[in-house]
């Protein structure tokens, strides 16, 4: 279970140093590359079915600024270390060439995106789909405790 703490990410929606928005993300293996996934509402600021933004400002975030635990070598030890990383949403200053890609044929009415945020590797991030968690091993059934692991309205500790 301690191996599942360490897939997601939180993050903060921005606009400059302006918090809109808080998520959670995680990275996702394709092939030989890594893709971070979050909420289509995270990165655009609006809502999947009004398309209004979220904030009350009307502001879109411009980034994200994703918390990464990093391993840092101190001595013989190593350690996880929480570091803020900022990524930026679009290429250009208009809000017109997004980075992230939506659902191929659904779009925004399926509340999801993904960056191409390659280098979970070199973090103390393991994507969802990693072998080593051995998914396959999880039983439930009812009755069972749960859990959400996450960072809903920015909560964590």
């Amino acid at each position: 279970m301690e191996k599942l703490t360490r897939v997601p990410a939180k993050i903060e929606a921005r606009s400059g140093e302006n918090i809109l928005l808080h998520g959670t993300g995680f990275f996702y293996r394709i092939d030989e590359s890594e893709a971070f996934v979050t909420n289509w509402h995270i990165v655009s600021g609006r809502s999947p079915t009004t398309l209004q933004p979220l904030h009350p400002s009307g502001a879109i975030p411009d980034h994200l600024r994703i918390a990464i635990p990093w391993w840092v070598k101190a001595g013989e030890q190593s350690a996880l270390q929480w570091r803020s990383v900022d990524y930026p949403l679009y290429d250009d200053p208009e809000f017109a060439k997004a980075v992230w890609w939506v659902h191929p044929s659904h779009g925004h009415a399926v509340d999801i995106a993904a960056l191409d945020l390659n280098g979970a590797s070199e973090t103390g991030l393991i994507a969802a789909n990693d072998a080593g968690l051995d998914l396959n091993e999880l039983r439930t059934a009812p009755g069972h405790d749960a859990f959400t692991i996450g960072y809903p309205l920015g909560i964590y500790g």
